[in-house]
């Protein structure tokens, strides 16, 4: 058990690349007793390139490196969040519901130090303020500076949680895309000035990634970079582990394992065979089973639908009488489908949805400010 609400394996990587990292000043290593070997870390590097560092420069035990990330980035978020909100609102009745909300969503990603946390910071860290910029004050200069901050935090997310950043990209880019007050000049502006931003971030970890690299092919010819890709249809495979079933599949990695030996004795998992088999077993499965796999995935699609009127709430139903400008409502749908995937195509735990739960209360938030602001200027008026 660990001291954190953190992975178990996780934590164990972290000490070993710690260990090897202040030896070598090379991320992404773990120490054996023979030397070092490339750490198998079958995950996203960010954060075995963050917190080791943090650890080094800080001189703070894991524990303080990995609680002062993740609470740092979430108490920053929710404080730009606050920001973005009191820009748009000028009625204090309307700041004190979204600080309440902010203060539920605090709750809700407390009980996780995980890398799934990071998908719902990144998202109140960034489109609150971006929604002031884009609804209230779009030709302010001050937006160019903000997509490059945005784009940072964008790329960072991305590699500590795969995805993460994909869920703001679609959203500010759809958003700059269908803007009715932008001509086409400008919107290729604000859409590289942002993805200049993510870029910028992007690039220290391919840095670290390749400084890793290096010293493998230099000091350790014998072994292979881990490419740290994530499996796909292992995942998709034991998402029918949801539902209680008779084909012996739970949502447990040794599950998925056992089916590709019995396919195919001694493959090496995972692997891009393991992979394929699996592929292969996923659409099997459907084909011949179709009823099993609808209501898999309906009940999946009903947890979803639950998370989100419990999240939005009555921000629904303040969307549908106070309505946004269509390109937003757009972009926050197209953004809720896809951070709702991980979910729907595996297991819909919190953990797996917190970008999901984070985009409906953003949503909903946002629909009952609107909702608010508008009835306070129409007594103002009468």
């Amino acid at each position: 058990m660990t001291p954190l609400p953190i992975m178990e394996s996780r934590y164990l990587v972290l000490q070993k690349t710690f260990a090897a990292f202040q030896a070598t000043g090379i991320p992404l290593l773990f120490e054996t007793n023979s030397g070092y070997t490339p750490a198998i870390t079958a995950d996203d590097i960010g954060l075995y390139c963050i917190i080791p560092s943090m650890m080094q420069w800080f001189s703070i035990s894991l524990e303080n490196a990995i609680t002062t990330f993740f609470n740092g980035t979430m108490i920053f978020s929710l404080i730009m969040a606050a920001i973005g909100f009191f820009l748009s609102y000028k009625s204090w009745v309307t700041r004190s519901i979204v600080l309440m909300g902010l203060a539920l969503t605090a709750q809700s990603m407390l009980p996780t130090m995980d890398v799934y946390r990071i998908s719902g910071t990144v998202i109140f860290g960034t489109l609150p303020l971006f929604l002031y910029f884009i609804r209230k004050n779009h030709t302010s200069l001050w937006l160019y500076p903000f997509l490059v901050y945005a784009g940072l935090y964008a790329g960072l997310a991305q590699y500590i949680r795969i995805h993460s950043g994909t869920n703001i990209i679609l959203f500010i880019v759809l958003c700059l895309l269908l803007h009715t007050k932008f001509n086409i000049t400008k919107k290729l502006l604000l859409i590289c000035t942002f993805m200049f931003g993510f870029v910028l971030s992007s690039s220290y970890f391919m840095y670290q990634w390749h400084k890793h690299v290096i010293y493998i092919e230099q000091h350790l010819p014998e072994h292979h970079a881990d490419k740290g890709a994530h499996v796909f249809w292992h995942q998709v495979y034991l998402g029918f582990g949801f539902l209680q079933n008779d084909y012996n599949i739970q949502y447990d990695d040794h599950v998925a394992d056992m089916k590709v030996q019995s396919i195919c004795p001694n493959t090496p998992y995972p692997c891009k065979k393991s992979e394929r088999l699996l592929r292969e077993e996923v659409f099997k499965l459907i084909l011949e089973h179709p009823i099993f796999a609808l209501y898999t995935y309906s009940a999946k699609v009903g947890i979803l639908l639950l998370l989100l009127f419990l999240f939005a709430n009555v921000g629904l139903l303040a969307a549908w009488l106070y309505r946004k400008p269509w390109y937003i409502d757009l972009a926050f749908i197209a953004t809720l489908s896809f951070s709702a995937l991980p979910g729907l195509l595996t297991i819909p735990t919190i953990f797996y949805l917190l970008g999901f739960t984070a985009c409906a209360t953003l949503y909903g938030l946002t629909s009952i400010g609107d909702a608010v602001e508008h009835n306070i200027r129409k007594k103002a008026l009468s």
